[in-house]
């Protein structure tokens, strides 16, 4: 499992919105999406997303 695939699933488990998560980053809904799709790079904000969710 990715680390994208990850981030999904435990957002999932929190029964989170994508747009809830994008919110607690403070980043956009878009930007957050393509994090869970795996078609960017950012690993620290991935990492962040991690911890927020675990």
């Amino acid at each position: 499992m990715h680390i994208h695939e990850k981030i999904r699933f435990l957002r999932q488990q929190k029964g989170w919105s994508q747009e809830k998560m994008a919110e607690k980053l403070d980043m956009t809904s878009n930007g957050y999406a393509k994090i869970e799709r795996g078609e960017t790079e950012y690993i620290y904000v991935a990492v962040d997303v991690y911890c927020q969710c675990a």
